[in-house]
């Protein structure tokens, strides 16, 4: 279930972010939580695991395909360039 956010935010920034939630024909919510989503996994990836490690300790590192924490990733550095800042 989704929870409210109330922000204070300048004038002239709700403004210009709505403009652009209308041409991408979506909502200021949906902008600011994928935004969010973004920091979430540029912190985690900075912080050397997150959601990545979680799994693997869960399944273990001999999942085919998945490299050790600490080892470079193709599919995040792709993912980070595509959806980073």
């Amino acid at each position: 279930m989704k929870q409210k956010l109330t922000l204070s935010i300048e004038p002239d920034i709700v403004r210009r972010v709505k403009k652009i939630a209308r041409t991408r024909s979506t909502t200021v919510s949906a902008l600011f939580e994928d935004w969010s989503s973004r920091v979430l996994l540029e912190e985690s990836a900075s912080a050397g695991g997150g959601v990545a490690d979680d799994l693997l300790g869960r399944w273990g590192s001999d999942v085919e395909g998945v490299e050790p924490s600490g080892e470079s990733d193709a599919r995040l550095e792709y993912l980070l360039k595509k959806h980073g800042s």
